[in-house]
C-alpha cells in the first residue's frame, strides 16, 4: 500500500517506471520492499481487491 500511495504522489507513469527507484535504499527502507520487478508489481497489483482500488484511486 505505501507503494501504492509513493507511485499516486510521484504521478509513476507505469509499472516498470515505479520498480526503478525500488533500488533507493530509503524507498526500500520506507516500502519495507527490496528491489521488485515490474512483472512482481503486476501480481502483487492482481490480488489487491477492485473495490479497493476503486475507493484508493477514486477518491
Amino acid at each position: 500500500m505505501k507503494l501504492l500511495f509513493y507511485a499516486q504522489l510521484n504521478e509513476t507513469e507505469s509499472l516498470r517506471a515505479l520498480s526503478d527507484p525500488l533500488f533507493s535504499e530509503n524507498l526500500q527502507k520506507e516500502t519495507d520492499l527490496g528491489s521488485i520487478s515490474f512483472s512482481q508489481l503486476g501480481r502483487r497489483l492482481n490480488k489487491i481487491p477492485r473495490n479497493f482500488l476503486d475507493l484508493f484511486f477514486l477518491s
